[in-house]
């Protein structure tokens, strides 16, 4: 804003505490002018009212619900946001760090970092170190970043402790949702536990971006004793063994029975599978289609 805004401030603020005239903004250009209104609509609600009485942050409910944030000294937050991104960098996922500017616009956006890695987007919230402990306003903060944010994957709460313990969030921990296999209608809570933040990323990211080693070099056939029927007779049979063992502590009946009925033959068609398959005999497609009817079989 320039000077001229700022005096109109001033005079707004007289005519308010003083009672002296109002400022005429017929002659400013749209923008400022409705710059303008809306700070004079914020001291008509604010003016006269006596510092004493406005509560702190803690014990402000408004403030909270709006998604204002206490000021925490600048150097703190600095060197807070500098550990964070030394500690994601250290995970040496090719991760982008960047101050979140999209949500800094937004006066109900609580995000202090945007991360880029691979294809998803983490929004990173630095908050106190007793605010974890009881998550149900973060939770709301962070519902508010994904309705703003629909790429956004997950959000980070970081404190800025010690070990900047972290609650990696997804949409679904900030909304109520139906439980099951009870059925039960639950809040809105976390499901990941709260780690340290190399260690609660490195969870989290492992799950969504896992990192593949790289294979071994296969050998050639004819330098090792190797039995492509010999493998998949033995494979068969231990898969149709551990599924009649489990058939014992299977809860609904007619999957307990399935599975008691597996045998020879099941084994004898999943190796003639893998033998048509190993010679070229069948199609992609053929695969799933044998593997259904052998299911359909077994049911």
């Amino acid at each position: 804003m320039s000077e001229q805004p700022d005096e109109m401030v001033d005079a707004y603020l007289r005519h308010l505490l003083e009672g002296g005239e109002a400022p005429d903004l017929a002659g400013m250009d749209a923008r400022e002018r409705t710059d303008l209104e809306r700070t004079f609509t914020l001291l008509d609600a604010i003016a006269g009212i006596d510092p004493d009485l406005v509560p702190p942050y803690e014990d402000d409910a408004v403030a909270r619900q709006l998604g204002l944030s206490p000021p925490e000294p600048a150097s703190d937050a600095a060197d807070t946001r500098r550990r964070i991104t030394r500690e994601i960098e250290r995970l040496r996922r090719g991760a982008l760090v960047l101050p979140d500017e999209e949500a800094a616009e937004l006066p109900d956006a609580r995000s202090d970092l945007l991360v880029r890695v691979g294809g998803a987007r983490i929004r990173v919230a630095i908050v106190g170190p007793g605010e974890l402990a009881h998550p149900e306003e973060l939770l709301r903060e962070a519902d508010r970043l994904f309705y703003r944010f629909p790429e956004t994957a997950a959000v980070a709460l970081v404190a800025g402790d010690e070990d900047l313990s972290t609650q990696v969030v997804e949409p679904q921990d900030c909304r109520p949702a139906v439980e099951a296999p009870t059925g039960l209608r639950v809040g809105p809570h976390p499901r990941r536990p709260r780690l340290a933040l190399g260690a609660a990323l490195r969870s989290y990211l492992d799950e969504i971006e896992p990192v593949w080693e790289e294979p071994e070099r296969i050998v050639e056939a004819a330098d090792r004793d190797f039995d492509v029927a010999v493998v998949a007779a033995e494979t068969a049979t231990e898969v149709v063994r551990r599924l009649k063992d489990e058939a014992a502590r299977a809860r609904i009946p007619a999957k307990g029975i399935a599975f008691a009925a597996l045998g020879n033959y099941e084994v004898e068609e999943l190796t003639r599978l893998v033998m048509d398959v190993a010679r070229g005999r069948i199609a992609s497609e053929e695969v799933g289609e044998r593997i259904g009817r052998l299911v359909r079989d077994a049911a």
